[in-house]
């Protein structure tokens, strides 16, 4: 086995990605020796990397059950949209006040990309990575980087949510994200800062409006309250 490949860190990251993705879906078993094998490693750094998910509620590790994806929270939605929605409106009345330019130009590339992806492929999964690294952009440019590391740590749940809410109108719905993010960029281009409330309440809240329905249409994916 080829320990040097994949560290626990490495492992939890390639977990994660698969789990907010849904790859690996909401109550789906995941066994330490498939991973193993599947990666090539021992299962040291698999239960390592378990453990860390485990701590995020991102997996349940039960003596009798064995370990399974978790069910998407209702509760760490709300936290992880509360948290977004306050965040970002702060960030956005900095970014009017003063950003830098080479950073606007980053915003403005990556939305060319996320609407490459929706016009070539629907490609809903890459676009939520373009539509993370949109927001990163924001932050990083703000100086406010590792504000933006502390909000995806606590918001794995709310992503799972976009990325279920993204796949299953695929179209219409990644449409109203580019069209937020055009906003966005029109508030900081031109300091439009009494605009903010309004947008990012449109651009974030549109998401939360759904959680009935998506927790209609696939309720064996969420916790039971």
């Amino acid at each position: 086995m080829d320990e040097n490949k994949y560290n626990g860190n490495m492992i939890y990251n390639i977990l994660k990605k698969d789990i907010i993705s849904l790859k690996l879906k909401p109550g789906e078993s995941i066994k330490e020796t498939e991973i193993s094998k599947r990666l090539n490693v021992s299962r040291t750094p698999v239960r390592e990397a378990f453990i860390k998910l485990a701590t995020e509620n991102l997996v349940k590790v039960t003596p009798k059950r064995g370990s399974y994806v978790s069910l998407i929270s209702t509760s760490q939605i709300l936290e992880g949209f509360f948290l977004r929605l306050t965040m970002e409106k702060a960030i956005l009345l900095s970014a009017c006040k003063n950003f830098p330019p080479e950073y606007l130009i980053r915003l403005k590339e990556n939305l060319k990309i996320q609407k490459l992806l929706l016009e070539s492929s629907q490609d809903y999964i890459n676009f939520h990575k373009f539509d993370n690294l949109f927001h990163s952009i924001i932050y990083e440019g703000c100086g406010m980087k590792g504000i933006w590391d502390l909000i995806e740590q606590h918001c794995s749940h709310y992503h799972r949510l976009r990325v279920l809410w993204d796949s299953s109108i695929e179209t219409v719905n990644l449409n109203k994200t580019i069209q937020g993010h055009e906003k966005i960029i029109e508030l900081i281009e031109f300091s439009k800062d009494n605009e903010i409330e309004t947008v990012v309440n449109n651009h974030i809240k549109t998401l939360v409006d759904t959680l009935d329905e998506l927790k209609s249409n696939f309720p064996f994916f969420f916790e039971k309250q």
